[in-house]
């Protein structure tokens, strides 16, 4: 069996202490590289993506409303643009009420 003499004590401390810190010192930079990840892929996923799908979205959509296109070509149905279709169910309303108050009567309202 050793002897207590002949351990080192001063060295086993130092070498302890030196190991703790180092231990601790590993732990903060992991996590700090964790956070710095995780705060790229949240602003990448949750904070830029969806503002830019919507974008994209709405701008297909606008596109879909402002075209003329065939919706089924053996039956000869069309899409028209939305504000062409305005103009002619507003043009089909004033020549029903032979210029009636259109917004009343689109409202349900009798003249």
């Amino acid at each position: 069996m050793a002897e207590r003499e002949d351990l080192n004590i001063p060295v086993i401390a130092t070498v302890g202490a030196v190991s703790v810190i180092l231990t601790v010192a590993s732990i903060f930079f992991v996590q700090s590289l964790y956070n710095g990840f995780f705060n790229a892929e949240f602003r990448r996923k949750i904070t830029e993506a969806p503002v830019t799908q919507a974008r994209s979205k709405l701008a297909e959509q606008d596109a879909k409303l402002s075209r003329y296109s065939w919706l089924d070509r053996e039956q000869g149905i069309t899409s028209i643009p939305i504000e062409r279709a305005m103009l002619l169910v507003v043009d089909d309303l004033v020549e029903q009420s032979g210029s009636v108050d259109v917004g009343a009567q689109a409202s349900g309202r009798s003249p």
